[in-house]
């Protein structure tokens, strides 16, 4: 699995993507560098934005569901605002950013990168 980890100081953005298979380990792990390497809990909302067209590989519905429970257990994450861009095909992630967001975060899912950045800058 590849990925690359991005973080655009002007916009306090942290752009990921992701490209090839993606386990629900290899996810966690991005999730979890996210966190120690670039939000803090304690200062304001951080944007992340995940692109994940490249990925393929997609996550079961239990897989999701962990993903989603991990995002949102992740305190440095409470303030963040984070937007999933994949294509229609992909679809099936909806369930993890249903689950994060029913516990209580900020996530939505886009189809294209702009309509994400004009929900995160929001």
């Amino acid at each position: 699995m590849a990925y690359k980890i991005e973080f655009i100081e002007s916009s306090d953005l942290v752009r990921v993507e992701f490209s090839g298979d993606a386990t629900l380990d290899d996810r966690i792990s991005v999730i979890h560098k996210i966190c120690l390497d670039f939000c803090n809990a304690t200062i304001a909302k951080t944007k992340i934005l995940i692109d994940v067209r490249l990925i393929t590989k997609l996550m079961t519905e239990n897989e999701q569901k962990i993903v989603g429970t991990y995002v949102a257990s992740r305190e440095e994450l409470k303030k963040a605002k984070v937007a999933i861009i994949a294509t229609p095909e992909q679809l099936i992630h909806q369930t993890a950013i249903d689950t994060s967001a029913q516990l209580g975060h900020r996530i939505q899912l886009f189809s294209t990168e702009n309509q994400a950045l004009i929900w995160l800058n929001s």
